[in-house]
């Protein structure tokens, strides 16, 4: 036997078990009388200990096998659901969760569940009397296509994909080489082979990416728990809402984002939503809602973290930033975009007293570091006793980009082409603005922020319309000099670098470019 082959199986459909699980469980907590859960709760223990069983993980096997034994009792009536069964069987979950994991690292199964499977054992078996017997879900009428061809689907290990991408980013920079090598072979054979190799790239690179593409929902199902777990810890009623669970993104980002996420979920529940009795008080409902909803735009996704929370406290954060020195004492009423920038700030913090959820003043600032480094950026609203919204807005993939390079002086720079507008030219006033159809936009000159050598021009000259999603700016350079497909590659970020850099790339002649993010520019 394969052993390799056969533990990513176990491994990958373990997993798929147990984050279905932990959702199951949240549901069956907030309607105790649902069938649905139980049944499929049973199945998929069912389904650990048979493949555990199969692979000699036998403390993995027996732990899932107690969870079945009190899940089989609870639907043949013989034990009732209660706030007991759930907790012992999200316990389980966890516990299942580590020895997989543990499987996962070369490690062995490494887990000692004796003490919570004789617990489960025992739930199972109290001889309480028996109460009504949970009815077998009625089987629903399967959405069977016309066509008799199969849908099939193959797992496919996600380091071959990261592998097969980096191979498919070097083909792309090799193809832009190879077009500038033959731009002065126009009507050759090998200008029209040159084509025809291009076109064959930019069709490998786009099925790489969808093969690299998984559902928001894979991210999605870990958050209700987190929320859940929370709220019991600092006793808050809270409710979570997921929109946009099909939307799909690349695989790597998609891990990337769930410690960002996962932050400013804590964030939402710790410091955003209040108590039950101070939101009865307050005429709102005891329980607290959180949304994350996710949209597609183009070539970008965007996710929105919104609480009905009491919202953040603009006084408070403005008198803790004049009291470290991070504002003049005269400083006015802070607008959001200066409330981002200093409850970001690394150590910044509102609470007196650290906990095991918050104090420390690092939570936004992990997320919004994590946020750039992949290329995009996040936005801040709140309304005092309404709530707060956080928007997340990043590319699809970060390993390959349309952008647009500009010339200032010597240097040549990247812009990512999904915050490309328009580009025109004009003769900027100079005073920090520039009229745009009507609209007045803040004007920033590439010049100045990247110090290079020379006055600021104020003859006719490019000026870029930058989309930053909900705002807009303009950005004067010297010369456009044509848009590439590029390789990005991120680069170690010391304490000094800017943080409108958020990587290089090499371009077809060979010289080196960094790419900008135009959001960190204004």
């Amino acid at each position: 036997m394969d052993v390799a082959r056969y533990t990513l199986l176990f491994l990958t459909d373990s997993r798929d078990h147990l984050r279905r699980s932990s959702a199951l469980l949240l549901d069956w907590e907030r309607h105790p009388a649902s069938v649905e859960p139980v049944a499929e709760l049973f199945r998929a223990f069912h389904s650990i200990k048979s493949s555990a069983a199969t692979m000699g993980f036998s403390g993995i096997a027996d732990l899932a096998h107690a969870a079945e034994n009190l899940l089989e009792a609870v639907r043949r009536g013989e034990r009732a659901s209660s706030s007991g069964v759930l907790r012992l069987l999200l316990k389980a979950v966890d516990v299942l969760d580590v020895a997989v994991e543990a499987v996962a690292t070369g490690g062995g199964e490494d887990t000692d569940a004796a003490a919570l499977a004789e617990a489960l054992t025992r739930m199972a078996g109290t001889g309480q009397p028996p109460v009504a017997p949970v009815p077998a879900p009625k089987p629903q009428r399967v959405t069977r296509p016309a066509t008799r061809q199969a849908i099939r689907s193959v797992r496919i290990d996600p380091v071959r994909l990261d592998e097969l991408m980096s191979q498919v980013g070097q083909l792309v920079v090799s193809r832009n080489r190879l077009e500038v090598l033959v731009s002065a072979q126009v009507g050759t054979e090998l200008e029209s082979v040159t084509s025809r190799i291009g076109s064959l790239v930019r069709a490998m690179h786009t099925g790489v990416l969808r093969a690299r593409l998984a559902p928001l929902g894979e991210l999605f199902e870990r958050l209700p728990r987190v929320v859940r777990d929370l709220g019991v810890e600092l006793g808050k009623s809270v409710r979570l809402e997921l929109v946009g669970e099909g939307i799909e993104l690349d695989r790597g980002m998609l891990e990337d984002l769930v410690d960002p996420i996962v932050h400013l979920l804590r964030n939402a529940v710790d410091h955003g939503i209040e108590t039950a009795e101070v939101r009865t008080r307050s005429g709102k409902p005891a329980e607290g809602k959180i949304v994350i909803r996710a949209e597609r735009r183009r070539d970008t996704v965007v996710i929105r973290l919104s609480d009905d929370g009491r919202g953040v406290d603009r006084d408070a954060v403005r008198r803790r930033a004049v009291l470290e020195n991070m504002l003049p004492g005269e400083a006015p009423e802070l607008d959001d975009g200066l409330l981002l920038a200093l409850i970001a700030r690394p150590g910044f913090t509102l609470k007196d007293q650290v906990t095991t959820v918050s104090g420390r003043g690092v939570g936004v600032d992990v997320a919004l570091q994590k946020i750039r480094s992949l290329g995009g950026r996040m936005d801040l609203s709140t309304v005092p006793g309404k709530g707060t919204v956080f928007t997340l807005t990043f590319p699809l993939t970060t390993a390959i980009q349309r952008v647009l390079l500009v010339g200032v002086s010597p240097e040549r720079y990247a812009i990512p082409f999904r915050h490309l507008a328009e580009a025109v030219r004009a003769a900027p006033a100079g005073n920090g603005t520039f009229s745009f159809r009507g609209e007045t936009l803040p004007l920033v000159e590439l010049r100045l922020v990247t110090g290079a050598p020379g006055r600021v021009s104020a003859a006719e000259r490019p000026v870029l319309v930058l989309d930053l999603g909900d705002r807009r700016g303009a950005l004067a350079v010297d010369t456009l000099l044509g848009q590439h497909d590029v390789v990005v590659e991120r680069i170690e970020e010391p304490a000094e670098t800017p943080r409108w850099l958020s990587g290089a790339t090499i371009l077809p002649d060979g010289a080196p470019a960094l790419l900008l993010d135009p959001a960190a520019l204004f």
